[in-house]
Order: structure tokens, then sequence, then C-alpha cells
């Protein structure tokens, strides 16, 4: 069966693309209850730990798995919480 294409190329790039967060909006989607800090921190590698807790930040804020590379800009955003 072929895929159905619901999104042409410029919004499907949209859609994967990490929404633009003002410092009110990343305090709230950025702020993590201490069991998830705790489960980030059981994480070895210190990339993973930051990309855990960007994957959950994000996925907060909008409800969708970023499936696409997420740009330099987003790791500075949660570099603090990390």
């Amino acid at each position: 069966m072929p895929r159905m294409n619901v999104l042409n190329t410029v919004e499907r790039e949209a859609f994967d693309l990490p929404p633009v967060l003002n410092s009110l909006q990343r305090k709230q989607y950025f702020d993590f209850p201490s069991k998830l800090r705790r489960f980030a921190a059981g994480l070895r590698n210190p990339a993973h730990r930051l990309g855990f807790l960007l994957g959950a930040g994000y996925f907060k804020a909008v409800k969708v798995l970023l499936a696409k590379r997420l740009p330099p800009a987003a790791y500075r955003v949660c570099g603090a919480a990390a």
C-alpha cells in the first residue's frame, strides 16, 4: 500500500523542527520533576543525559517526538537543566 502524503515537503520540515521558545516557555517546559532528573542522572553518558532531557522538554512542549536532529541552539536551552 503506498504511503499517503498529507503534508508537503515544506510542511513536513516545519513539523519536524523544534518550536522556538521564549524564556518563560523554556522555564516551563524544561523544569523537570525530581523523578525524571534522577532517571536522567542514571544515564552514564552525558550526551545521552542531555538528549533525554531535551527530548522530554520538547515532548512536553509539542506532544510530538522530534524525529530530526536538534539544532545546536536547542542544546543551549537545556544545558543548565542537565
